[in-house]
């Protein structure tokens, strides 16, 4: 028999690697929500892999335990790279005195800002322009370090900021270890990326799946390979808004490609962040707050959006935080989060415990890590206004909690999140395609339109009579139409009823659950289909889907009244299901509630 091709792309990988796809592969087939994501897009990333160049991994990867970040300063010989390096120090009980060896460098295409990734130690921070390029500082070379000097001193998920080296004539500066890269792969930062007013396509080869991949599973190796960096698609134009996209897991640029694209042009210029999604949460949103720092003192625009996906939005957050601690910030204007876990994921810690490779912003993921606590204690800057979109058209089996196929609805509508955002708008998409839908598109410029012209966005607005959108309270805005009925109006259902609606109405509307729940099964097997039916269903579920959850008749009563309401065809009864699903405690009613919600015509 034929070796499958996702098996002959694994035999190669080092043990760790290939124990860690088969467990991403069982966590999708489980079903096991932050797990299945990352399942899904191994898969995906399979298929964009070429299996005759298979992903690998370094043989002796290095832990990163914090960023040190800083800007080289000063004048240097024209198109001179700068080479930025750290050296961990340490004293040597054997010999008696202090060594320093090269932990880690960069080296930029010229002066400006740096990010070195190290484990946690002691360092000194060294910067020379490499004129020759042999990777070594000669004595005819500008050359700066650090402080006066000065060790810096960083402990794990760190990040340290403000290091700032200024290069000088050479012979300036003075050492007493050799310094030299030559013991280390080349690590460049590309000219392409924004820091130095570059430019980027998004189909270029950096941003493919595999390398996606890589962030999640290999983020040291992502570091070396591809770093971490902000891009842009044209050159930075002072008459346009930035609009800063940011990733979820595993994700890659790439993945905004279809709201970048509908922004307008003539008004708003999209950045990306690109970040190894398997880093510690508070590095990557440490170094984005510190590369935003960089980009506004270059550039001194006045106006920022952030727009981010899932995971992306604990990021976006958390760098939302550290922005709103530093005196006089106030160009942030929007914050748009899509499918962001902001309750966690309850097994996000299954991967911590039980996968051969350890993926560390799981730790930041999971249910009640301090990373999620720590996000949500901090206010929001009072002149930002967030806006939450959530998606609920996926189908996780074997769950019982409602959910966008990777992410369930009571995490993207944690209430901490719900409390702070103006806005709650609900899509019927799944967690990824709510990336490339019109509706999402559509609600983005309206959001951005309203913000460029300093009008408070409206709570709600009917998008088409297909699709209907969430409001405030992350209901849903029933649509205007003629066809079919609308909770609450008598319009409907005037007119005399036949004796045996009539019947069922009076059993619905009875005080007795038992009644209730007997007159639904029969209306449903019958498929009975009366506007009065309906509206009774949808105004008994409206008052009871919030209390008596301790009575099982009466949670199941409340059930059927959903399954009542997923028979009707009418799309206008979207809004009290959704309603449902958002608010109520019982998991029962929610699952019911949801199921309905699927069957009836967008």
């Amino acid at each position: 028999m034929a070796t499958p091709p996702f098996i002959r792309m694994i035999r190669g990988q080092p043990l760790k690697l290939r124990l860690a796809v088969l467990f991403a592969a069982t966590m999708m087939l489980c079903s096991c929500g932050y797990m299945q994501l990352v399942g899904q897009e191994f898969k995906q990333s399979v298929r964009a892999i070429d299996l005759q160049s298979p992903l690998t991994t370094s043989e002796h990867e290095p832990d990163i335990d914090g960023v040190l970040t800083g800007n080289i300063m000063g004048a240097t010989p024209k198109s001179s790279p700068i080479a930025v390096a750290a050296f961990a120090t340490s004293f040597s009980v054997a010999e008696n005195r202090q060594s320093d060896r090269l932990a880690t460098y960069i080296r930029l295409p010229e002066p400006g800002p740096y990010a070195l990734f190290v484990p946690a130690g002691r360092y000194k921070i060294v910067a020379f322009a490499d004129t020759d390029r042999n990777f070594v500082l000669e004595p005819e070379e500008f050359v700066g370090r650090y402080g006066r000097p000065d060790t810096v001193t960083i402990r794990a998920n760190q990040v340290i900021a403000d290091l700032d080296i200024t290069l000088w004539k050479p012979g300036a500066q003075r050492f007493d270890f050799p310094v030299s890269l030559q013991n280390l792969p080349l690590r460049q930062v590309r000219r392409n990326v924004l820091e130095f007013g570059g430019t980027i396509e998004l189909d270029d080869d950096i941003f493919r799946r595999k390398y996606g991949a890589m962030g999640l599973w290999q983020p040291s190796d992502f570091v070396e390979k591809i770093g971490v960096n902000l891009y842009a698609l044209k050159p930075f134009d002072a008459g346009k808004t930035p609009v800063l996209f940011v990733h979820g897991i595993n994700g890659t640029p790439l993945d905004w490609k279809y709201l970048a694209r509908g922004l307008d042009s003539r008004r708003y210029q999209p950045w990306f962040y690109y970040y190894p999604s398997g880093l510690r949460l508070n590095l990557v949103s440490g170094l984005l707050h510190e590369k935003i720092r960089a980009m506004q003192r270059r550039y001194g625009f006045e106006k920022m959006v952030v727009v981010a996906h899932s995971m992306g939005g604990l990021v976006s957050r958390a760098f939302i935080n550290r922005y709103a601690k530093d005196p006089g910030n106030d160009y942030l204007q929007l914050f748009v989060s899509i499918s962001t876990p902001w309750g966690g994921d309850k097994t996000a810690r299954v991967g911590l415990n039980s996968s051969p490779l350890n993926v560390p912003s799981w730790e930041d993921v999971a249910e009640g890590s301090p990373f999620i606590e720590e996000l949500h204690r901090q206010s929001l800057p009072p002149d930002l206004g967030f806006y939450l979109f959530f998606s609920f058209g996926g189908n996780r089996r074997f769950h019982w909690d409602a959910n966008d196929g990777t992410v369930t609805l009571q995490s993207q509508l944690d209430l901490r999140a719900k409390s702070v955002a103006r806005r709650i708008e609900g899509f019927y998409e799944d967690h990824i395609t709510v990336l490339a839908s019109s509706d999402v598109e559509q609600n983005l410029n309206d959001l951005l339109i309203a913000g460029n012209s300093g009008l408070v966005p409206p709570a709600v607005r009917a998008r088409s009579k297909k699709q209907p959108t969430a409001n405030a309270t992350g209901g849903y805005l029933r649509e205007s139409s003629d066809q079919g009925p609308s909770t609450g109006s008598k319009r409907a259902v005037n007119g005399p009823m036949p004796a045996e609606v009539k019947r069922y109405v009076d059993m619905l509307q009875s005080v007795d659950s038992g009644r209730k729940t007997e007159a639904a099964r029969r209306i449903y097997r019958k498929q009975l289909k009366h506007p009065a039916i309906f509206e009774t269903a949808a105004q008994e579920l409206q008052n009871g889907f919030r209390v008596n959850l301790t009575d099982n008749a009466h949670i199941d009563a409340m059930a059927w009244m959903c399954n009542l309401l997923g028979i009707s065809g009418h799309a206008s009864y979207r809004i009290i299901l959704q309603k449902v699903v958002q608010e109520t405690p019982s998991r029962k009613i929610r699952k019911h509630a949801l199921k309905s919600m699927r069957r009836l015509p967008p």
